[in-house]
This record gives C-alpha cells, structure tokens and sequence, in this order.
C-alpha cells in the first residue's frame, strides 16, 4: 500500500496528540503569554547562543515571549550524559515541566552554531517542551521504509520527523539542516497556542537581514549552504535578498511553494499564510517566480527566466540574457545598458518599459532609431545589448508605454521607418482572391495567400502556402495541402468541413454545426459555436470550443483540449488519446475519457463523467453530481470532486479520490488508495490492499476492507455520527467528534474515538482502544484477543460483556477481574481486557453491561 500525502491538519493530530498515545497537552499562557526557562550553569556560552537562537524562532509561530529566569524554570535545560531527549510532565490538558537534556558532547560532535546538527537538536527538543511529538510512532531511531507513517514526512516538512530529506524517497529535495520550525511545525502549534504576528513590519531575509534569531544566517557571507528553512510573515513589505549568491536559484513566492536556494533543492519554503513582495538574487542562472502582489523582482547577472505572476510587477532582468513575463497587471520591465539580450513574452498595453537608466534615450524618436520588425517582435538593440519585444509590432508600439531619462516619451507621431505598406493584389506568388456569393471553388497556389470565399456552400485548397482563408457563410469545405505550412482559417457561419493535411494549421469552425480535422503536425483548432466534430493528429494539437455537443478525439500527442460557453444541459465528448494531454470542459454535462498518457482533466459545472484511462492523470471534478470510474489497467490517478455528489470508484492503480463536499461514494481499488471524503454524508468503501482515508465531517458509512487500512476524521461535529468496519486488517482508526459506531473486525487495530457517546467494538485481534471524551460504550465478545482500553473512564464509560456466555451480573465477575501493577485487567478464557492506569477497587456494576 502506498504511504498517504498527508495535510497539514493530518500532521497536526500527529504531532499534538497521536504520538503522545491520543493525549494533548500545552503550557498555559493566558495573560502573560510567556514560559520561563533556566540554563544550567554548566552549559557553554555557544549552547545559550542555540537556545536563544531556537527560542527565537518558536518564539515567532508561537507568540510566546520565552524567559531566562535564575530560579528554576518552566522548561530546563541541563547538558549532562552523552544524549539528546526532553521529558515533560503534564496535568490533564497542561503541561507542568520540561526538562531538556543535550550533552555536552552532542554539540561537540554536531556542531555549536547556528547551521548545524547541533542548533536543529536544541530546535527539536524545545518542541517536545512545547507539546510536539514525533511525526511518527517513533522514538530513538527509525527507518523510512518500516516506520513512516505518510509520504511527505521528512526535515523538509517537520524538525520533529527522524529522516532527512534524503532518507524519504517521495522528497525532491537535498540533505540540510533545519533552522526554523517547518510548516507541519507551525500548524501544530498554533494548534496549541493560536496564531499571532510573526516577523512583522518590513523584514528582510538574506543579505542585510533584519529577521533575527537564525535566519540571520542566511545573510553570512560565508554559509553553509546545507540548511532549509521556513518563511512566515505576518505583515508589511518583505523582501528576500540573496544578491551575494553566485549560485543557481529557484524561487517561487506564491504562498505555500518550495524554493531552490544555495546551491540544494527544496530548502526553502514559504509558509502558506504568507505574502512576500520583493525577490533579488545574484550572478547564478536563476528561475523566479512572483505572487499576487506587486512584487519587484531584480534577477541579478546571470541568465535569468522571471516571471511576475499577478499583480503590478517590477522585472528587471540584470546582466545576461533573460527571459521576462509580466504575468496579469500592470508590468514594469528594467532594461539598461549592459543587460545583456533579455527577452519580454507577454508585452501588453498595461505595460511599461523602463529605459531611464540609458542616458543616450532621451526621446520617443531615438527608442524607434533602435527598433526593428521580425517575425518574432520587435527588437530594440543598443551598443551594448538588444531587448526583444516578443509578439510586437512596430505601428503597435505607443511611446506612452516607455519610461525615458525625461520621463515618458512623447506622443507618438509614427515616422515613415514604422508605417506598414498597404496590401495589394500582390504577385503571382501572393495572391488576394475574394470569392462570390455562389458555390465557389478556390485553389490556392504556391505562395501566401489571402482567400476570401465570401458567401455560399464553398469549396477551398489552401495550396502550398503560408494562407488566411475566409469561408464566409455557408456550408463550406476547406482542404489543406500536405505541404507543412501554417494556414489561418475561418470558417463563419453554416456546417463546415475543414481538414488540415500538413502543417501547424489554425482552424475556426465559427458558428455552425462543423467538423475539423487536425494534421499530423500539430493544429490549432477551435470549434466555435455549435455541435461540433474535431479530431486530432499525431502531433501535439490546441483544441478549442466556444459551445454546444462537441464530439471530439483528440489522437496521439500532447494536446491541449479547452471548453467555453457550455451551459447546463449541454456537454461534451472528448476522448485524449495517446499522448498526456490536457482537458478542461466548461458548464456542460460531459463525458471525458483520457485514454493513454498521464492526462490533466478539469470539468466544469455540470453532471460531468471522467476516466482517465492508462497512465497516472489529474482529474478535476467540477461542481455537479459526477462520475469518475477508472480502468483495471490505469496508472496512479488522483481525483478531486467538486460541491456535488461525486461517485469515484477506483478499478486498478494507487489512486487518490477526493469527494470534496456533498454526500460521495468513494471506493478503492485493491491496489490500495488515498481516499479523502470531505464535507457531507459520504460512502466510503476500501479494498483489499490497505487504505488511507480520511473524512472531513458528516455522517458517514465506511468500510475500510481488507489490507493495513487507516482513517482519519477531520472537522466532525458532535451532530456527526459516523459507522466505520475496518475489515480484516491492522487498521488504524481515528474517529471524530460524533456518536460514532467503530468496528475493528479482524486484525490488531487501533482505535481512537475521541469526543461523542461512542461505541468500539474491537473485534478479534489485539486491539488498542481510546474512546476519547464523552460516555463511550466498548462492547467484547469471546474469541476477540488480548485488548487495551487506554482511557477508560470508571463512572461514565461502559464495558458491554452481554455477549459472553456465563457473565449475567457483576457478581458473574468473580475472579476475572485482577489488578496486575497499575492496570485492572479482565481475564477470561480467549479474552484479555487491560483497562489502563485504572484501579480495580474503582470498579462497580455500573461500569458494566451483561
């Protein structure tokens, strides 16, 4: 079975209560909102450095101001023995004491500065101290393969977890120390202790930092470039400064993504709460990346690729040769002498060209000496670098849109140089033939050209060219030459019939009921409005529809499928082909079917039927109630439902379902899968491989199956009533906050029912048993094994033996029941009832059912 990906809600239950055996427990801060702590007197002035440092840090995902006190503190700290643990003693939901041990010859060994071993050591005991385990049931060592618990546990996502960023095999990411809480971290205890501001104001990270604690460190000069930290930021304009790297860096501000910095992968993270607005790097070839925000991005030298995102960005390039995209907004691109030959993709009438650092332009009409027309844009070259405007044209270009030494240039008064020569009959070559109203048969010749078939049911050979091509109205029949050419055509209203033989042709269908036909080159085609046919080549095609019951086969290639303007009632049939491709129907009620390949599949609003097919694909359900069924012989699918009632049911493949909300049916295949129900009140049925489900309220019918399965709830009500049967496994149950009704079944299970009147039925098999809160019913049966109730509650739980022949009353007992240490236990015959930490003398008739 493959290991669940789990969420950051996921990991918080985890880290707060699964590895303390279901137990939470935080300091309590109301008022002060402070924890004392002492430093032995034999610890090393280094050792105090790594203490302040981690504190410094909890201290920002916390609120918690952390202070030394001579006395004896909250949490201590001693540097005796060889080791590294924390013991921590709490009273119901709060912890008392915690006594941090790190020996003096840990750091001697790992390292006494912020950056290494040692300073990540003092960093993952202070969070047992504040109430974090481990990120899995483990204690002392581990291995990934034996011990983990779900796929992305590893440094990269907690500095509770045991195994590096090397050690997980699922993590693209390089072996580094940590220096701050990672994000698994942070939600775990704000969990705890809520959220407040963290950094802020205007904080610099890198170069010239104004951070504090150890992200300090990432402004050295000398570095150790083995770490990974995380980034949260509460407020004010934040800048990430790395212009002292040499090295190549990829950097992502959107919120929630996972950067390359200092020469690693994956190390660092930018928590998902947080906006950083301002990015600068130095002389590597850096790939950077903006947010929302108006974000101002300075790439440095190097050979750079940057991208703004959304917002009103600021690019500037640096030295080398660039590649800048605005992104949506209004843009400003840096150009200057000396940049090197830099590359804009996306130069739109919103943007802005920023000149004002070349002395020499100081008019509109020196910009335009400069600028010249090619196929690709337009090309503004200097002595000492050539910027290309990627899609321009010279008449298109408005002297507003260019920031000068003097300010905006001039109001543009187009010289001769930029005029565009009128179009005319042309040669023999490049022809311009304009149709009648009648049936017309048109045949093209060998150069480029220009076709206008006006109206009636027309007949077009687009010839060997580079053509445009208007049908007009009417049932019109274009067909290209094999030559491999890029023809435009335009079919306009009636039932078309467009078919390209070579060449990465452009086919619009118009209105009209039509059919379009793509090469084997590659095509673009759009289908426009009406019910219409297209079918894809061998090669990587566009796929465009405006409206309407379209039917298309998308053939062999990567291709691009989009739908637009479908409305409820209406839908598609789009069947991918063998490439990965991509298709996003609009509102209809479609049908699509991925076929072979890896394929990204997004419906829209609508009853939407999905299948992926061969291949690991990405489906996105829409808002309806769907259908996805996957094949016996599919690759590793994840699925995500929309708002409706979604049916997902899993033939072959790790696949991960996701219901989203509505009341969903969810069924594994017996590959093992990730199932995720969501809100409502979903059914949910696993295989026989070993499951991961988890379910985010309502109230739910699961059967987990067959197989090491596990299921979580998350966001239950005490409204919410779920009924779980684990199957034949060792499964691993956590209910929520309902009257739930758990059967273990068969196999070693463990079973946490947390709030709510719940009733456990282990089932056969040495089970482990929490009922949580509330009054819980644990019902035993002969023949069901050796069980531990961790929390049992004399006085408001109950033990239901009324199935066990010969127990009819309390006196029935006798001599079963036992005290043995500090647990009651009940013994009977092929059944052992071990009631945790509870005295038996405790015990009456009332905490039994016979």
């Amino acid at each position: 079975m493959p290991l669940p990906i789990y969420t950051a809600e996921q990991a918080t239950w985890q880290l707060t209560q699964g590895y303390w055996g279901g137990h939470r427990a935080a300091w309590e801060i109301t008022g002060t909102h402070s924890v004392r702590y002492s430093v032995a007197a034999s610890l090393s002035a280094e050792e105090k450095a790594l203490i302040a440092a981690a504190f410094h840090e909890w201290s920002e995902v916390t609120g918690i101001t952390f202070v030394e006190t001579a006395g004896t503190g909250q949490i201590r700290f001693q540097n005796t023995g060889s080791g590294a643990y924390t013991s921590v003693i709490w009273s119901g939901e709060v912890l008392a004491a915690a006594t941090v041990t790190i020996g003096a010859a840990w750091t001697t060994k790992y390292g006494s500065s912020i950056g290494s071993y040692g300073y990540q050591t003092y960093l993952h005991e202070i969070g047992h101290a504040l109430g974090l385990g481990h990120t899995g049931d483990y204690d002392g060592s581990a291995s990934f393969a034996q011990d983990a618990l779900y796929a992305n546990d590893s440094w990269q996502t907690s500095v509770m977890s045991y195994f590096t960023q090397a050690q997980n095999p699922n993590t693209n990411a390089s072996y580094a120390y940590v220096l701050t809480p990672m994000s698994f971290d942070i939600a775990a205890v704000r969990s705890l202790y809520g959220t407040h501001a963290s950094h802020a104001g205007d904080t610099t990270y890198g170069l010239g930092s104004t951070a504090g604690g150890a992200l300090d460190y990432l402004g050295a000069t000398t570095i150790n470039r083995s770490v990974s930290f995380t980034l949260v930021d509460s407020s004010g304009t934040d800048t990430v400064d790395f212009a002292n790297r040499t090295d190549a860096a990829r950097i992502d501000l959107t919120p929630g993504a996972i950067s390359d910095v200092f020469g690693r992968i994956g190390n660092m993270i930018i928590s998902a709460d947080t906006l950083i607005e301002n990015l600068r790097t130095g002389a590597g070839n850096d790939t950077l990346t903006g947010n929302d925000a108006a974000n101002a991005i300075d790439a440095g030298a190097g050979n750079d690729h940057v991208s703004g995102g959304a917002g009103d960005d600021r690019l500037t390039g640096g030295a080398g040769n660039d590649t800048l995209t605005g992104g949506t907004g209004a843009d400003t691109f840096l150009f200057s002498a000396g940049f090197g030959t830099d590359e804009i993709t996306d130069f739109s009438s919103d943007d802005r060209i920023d000149l004002s650092q070349i002395s020499a332009l100081t008019s509109w009409s020196a910009v335009t000496a400069l600028m010249a027309q090619s196929s690709l844009g337009v090309t503004l070259a200097t002595a000492e670098g050539a910027l290309l405007i990627t899609g321009a044209t010279l008449v298109g270009l408005e002297a507003s849109q260019f920031v000068l030494v003097s300010g905006p240039g001039a109001a543009k008064d187009a010289p001769a140089a930029l005029t565009t020569p009128a179009v005319g009959p042309g040669s023999n070559d490049n022809r311009k033939i304009t149709g009648s109203s009648g049936a017309d048969s048109i045949t093209g010749g060998s150069g480029d050209d220009t076709i206008s078939a006006g109206a009636g049911d027309d007949s077009v050979i687009g010839g060997t060219g580079t053509d445009k091509i208007r049908l007009g109205d009417g049932n019109d029949h274009f067909i290209d030459s094999p030559a491999n050419e890029v023809d435009v055509v335009w079919g306009g209203a009636g039932d078309d019939v467009l078919e390209s033989l070579g060449g990465r042709d452009r086919l619009n269908g118009g209105d009209g009921n039509d059919s379009l036909v793509a090469s084997d080159d590659g095509s673009n085609l759009n289908g426009g409005r009406g019910d219409d046919t297209m079918t894809g080549g061998a090669g990587t095609d566009l796929v465009f529809d405006a409206g309407g019951h379209d039917l298309v086969a998308l053939g062999a290639g990567n291709d691009r499928y989009r739908g637009t303007g479908d409305a409820i009632g209406t839908g598609d049939t789009v069947t991918g082909g063998a490439g990965n491709d991509t298709i996003q129907t609009s509102a209809g009620d479609d049908l699509v079917y991925g076929d072979e390949g890896s394929d990204k599949i997004s419906t829209g609003a609508g009853d939407d039927t999905a299948s992926g097919g061969a291949g690991d694909d990405d489906i996105t359900l829409g808002d309806g109630n769907d259908w996805f069924t996957d094949t016996l012989d599919a690759g590793n699918d994840r699925v995500r439902g929309g708002a409706g009632d979604e049916v997902l049911t899993s033939l072959g493949g790790h696949d991960t379902l996701d219901g989203g909300a509505g009341n969903d049916r969810l069924t594994a295949s017996h590959a093992g899968c990730n199932l995720y129900a969501g809100a409502g009140d979903d059914t949910i049925t696993g295989g026989d491989s070993g499951d991961y489900t988890t379910d985010g309220g309502g109230n739910d019918l699961v059967s987990l199956g067959a197989g090491d399965d596990r299921y979580i709830v998350s966001g239950d009500t005490a409204a919410n009533a779920d009924t779980v049967h684990g199957g034949s496994g060792n499964d691993r149950v956590l209910a929520g906050n309902g009257n739930d009704q758990i059967w273990g079944d068969a196999g070693d299970d463990f079973i946490a029912a947390r709030a709510g009147a719940d009733t456990i039925i282990g089932g056969t098999g040495n089970d482990t048993l929490w009922g949580g809160g509330g009054a819980d019913t644990f019902v035993f049966l002969a023949g069901d094994g050796a069980d531990l109730i961790r929390d049992f509650h004399a006085g408001s739980d109950v033990i239901d033996l009324s199935g066990i022949a010969g127990l009819a009353s309390w006196a029935d007992l006798g001599g079963h029941l036992s005290q043995q240490g500090t647990n009651a236990v009940l013994s009977f015959e092929d059944l052992t009832i071990t009631l945790f930490h509870v005295m038996a003398g405790t015990l009456d008739s009332q905490d039994f059912l016979f």
